[in-house]
């Protein structure tokens, strides 16, 4: 008879930060990368913010090599399988990133979400799941999870804003697919700002810049 059994260990994982949490600083900045990227890669997309910004990039607990059994490595948060452990797992670690840096932050620091790809569906995740309060939660060229209860969305991101970002030229975005994230926003009661770039599936650090300062008070 084959039995399934879970257990509870001690687990280490690393993450990435840039800039540093003092006077100047207005803005904790949380970023998930997508499929198959590093967060050392990934935090290079922030540098140019400004000092006003503290930039967290937790990186996905999955690693694997890209191509065949050796070169480049990847990460990823979670695939079909286990779904729900993994779903914990990232809750622990990230309430555990954001209690590390708590201790300084200071009362009028304002929290931004941001989620790239695959990174989005787990910011979005990890904030309703864990009723983190956000100032502002990004989506960039991602997609809306399906497993959240309305009403708790709508409870947790009442206060939120939202902004939505896409490409115009994203082989993984289409207008079909557009509508269909608004969609299952609108069953949440969010109506996101929407911003459309020049550019496919990537992150512009210069167009990241500019929203940025454009729609982020």
């Amino acid at each position: 008879m084959t039995d399934l059994k879970n257990i509870n260990f001690q687990f280490k994982a690393r993450y990435y930060s840039y800039g540093k949490l003092n006077k100047k600083t207005r803005y904790l900045f949380i970023a998930f990368h997508g499929y198959g990227q590093l967060a050392s890669y990934f935090i290079r997309n922030f540098k140019g913010l400004g000092e006003e910004y503290f930039v967290i990039i937790p990186e996905g607990l999955h690693h694997f090599y890209l191509e065949g059994m050796s070169g480049r490595v990847g990460s990823s948060w979670m695939t079909k399988e286990d779904r729900q452990t993994d779903i914990e797992n990232q809750s622990a670690y990230l309430n555990e990133i954001l209690l590390n840096v708590e201790a300084d932050l200071k009362q009028n620091i304002k929290l931004i979400v941001f989620g790239f790809s695959q990174g989005f569906a787990t910011a979005m995740r990890w904030v309703v799941r864990n009723n983190i309060n956000v100032d502002t939660l990004i989506d960039w060229a991602g997609s809306i999870p399906n497993d959240l209860k309305p009403s708790l969305v709508e409870d947790v991101l009442k206060e939120s804003e939202m902004l939505l970002i896409t490409g115009d030229s994203d082989p993984y975005i289409n207008d079909k697919s557009i509508v269909k994230m608004e969609s299952q926003l609108e069953s949440y009661k969010l109506i996101p700002i929407k911003v459309t770039y020049e550019g496919d599936h990537r992150i512009f650090p210069t167009i990241l810049n500019k929203i940025v300062a454009e729609k982020i008070s």
